[in-house]
């Protein structure tokens, strides 16, 4: 797409988006994981209900997602960006 006039940005923004959902799925796996996880635990250990807020929850499970965002998306963004950057004759061997 380079070699036909297509700018870098117009390169890099399926990559990021893709890569940005990927990310959010990640993160509803995890969340999903680790909810599992605390309600196993609290019916094993009952000790635990009193520790245990839903704010904090709900903090925690917001700081899932963007990390899983910013990371998926972030890691896009370098590795489009770094091949981008490479010339053709990189490309191949």
């Amino acid at each position: 797409m380079y070699l036909v006039g297509a700018t870098q940005g117009f390169i890099r923004k399926p990559f990021i988006i893709k890569g940005i959902i990927n990310g959010v799925i990640a993160a509803v796996l995890a969340m999903t994981l680790l909810g599992t996880f605390i309600f196993i635990a609290t019916r094993y250990i009952p000790e635990l209900l009193i520790v245990q807020d839903e704010n904090w929850l709900l903090m925690l499970f917001g700081i899932v997602i963007v990390i899983g965002i910013l990371i998926s998306g972030l890691s896009s963004a370098l590795s489009v960006r770094r091949y981008l950057r490479l010339k053709a004759e990189d490309l191949y061997f």
